[in-house]
């Protein structure tokens, strides 16, 4: 049985920033008079870097969507236990916030840089704690910024630096032992949420930062593309699929296999050389879609032995026939 969590202990890394300290985001100004011990994590990867700072979560957001029938996603888990430390509560997100629950909790700061926090929520949840937002626009914080802003809430500063480093390093590691991957032209699509439109990824977005880190490069018939608003990634019609032709590796990811048939059986689609000549990688398993997404240094560690082995399967694969094709992800 799951035990919740109480005040934990932090785990101090290095030298604390003095407080008080105040965070400015999109919504507003954070005051944080102490170092925070109950500290909720709304959205996406705060629960992640909180942890490394030396914070458990008192409560997070859950992910059902690639995480277990709790709510909580591998990596997370994996490492809560590993510190022999209770999870954090699952504070429910939708129809809308528990904001009773989380009154109950007591926390002393709201994490929320990589979320869709509304102005309206900002203020009601700052009347139960500081909250820290994201910086500009919602769903568009980059992993830098995320951690940065999270480390200063913290009294973290130095440690937040020191882990962007040991992230960098992760990254540069694994690019040093698949040299294979250096210059392939690259492209990361979606193409089953839009119809009539593929969405073409852009750098930016922790799935495709984390690819070009590991050394492949964007598809120069790709490059110059505009993201739609409030999205890193660009629309680009069906009718010019073929701006993909050189594509070295084209990695898509679905919600189901059923989409991906879907998708797949769309001439447009299935004309291109990179997915004729098995060049391609299709993305079903909903954890490592959510860590690609994350880009946190715990979902690295968690997904890129996964990753980089279904990347070389791609890169190494035999041309195919339509039907080998169809089976074959």
């Amino acid at each position: 049985m799951r035990r919740e969590a109480s005040a934990p202990d932090v785990a101090i890394a290095s030298e604390p920033d003095q407080f008080p300290v105040r965070v400015r985001t999109a919504h507003g100004e954070a005051y944080i008079p102490k170092r925070p011990r109950r500290v909720v994590t709304l959205g996406a990867a705060a629960e992640d870097w909180s942890l490394q700072l030396g914070v458990v979560p008192v409560a997070v957001e859950p992910h059902y969507w690639g995480g277990d029938r709790e709510g909580y996603l591998p990596w997370f888990r994996q490492a809560i236990e590993a510190q022999e430390v209770a999870l954090p509560v699952i504070i429910s997100s939708y129809p809308e916030l528990d904001v009773e629950r989380l009154l109950a909790l007591s926390p002393d700061l709201i994490l929320a840089p990589q979320s869709g926090l509304t102005r309206e929520s900002y203020r009601q949840l700052s009347r139960l704690a500081p909250v820290v937002g994201y910086p500009d626009q919602p769903w568009l914080t980059s992993v830098e910024q995320q951690v940065r802003l999270i480390a200063r809430a913290l009294g973290q500063r130095e440690r937040g630096e020191a882990l962007l480093v040991e992230r960098q390093a992760l990254l540069a590691q694994y690019a040093a032992d698949n040299p294979q991957f250096s210059g392939v032209p690259l492209a990361y699509i979606n193409a089953a949420s839009r119809v009539g439109n593929l969405s073409v990824y852009l750098p930016g977005d922790p799935r495709m930062d984390v690819l070009l880190a590991l050394g492949f490069v964007e598809l120069p018939e790709l490059t110059g593309l505009q993201a739609s608003r409030g999205h890193f990634a660009a629309l680009l019609g069906l009718e010019q699929a073929d701006r993909l032709d050189k594509a070295g590796l084209i990695v898509s990811w679905y919600s189901s296999n059923r989409s991906r048939r879907d998708v797949e059986s769309m001439a447009l689609l299935r004309r291109l050389p990179p997915l004729r000549e098995g060049r391609y990688l299709a993305i079903t398993d909903p954890a490592l879609v959510m860590a690609s997404s994350y880009g946190s240094l715990l979902s690295l560690r968690w997904s890129l032995p996964r990753l980089v082995s279904r990347l070389n399967q791609a890169l190494a694969v035999q041309p195919m026939d339509e039907g080998e094709a169809n089976d074959a992800y």
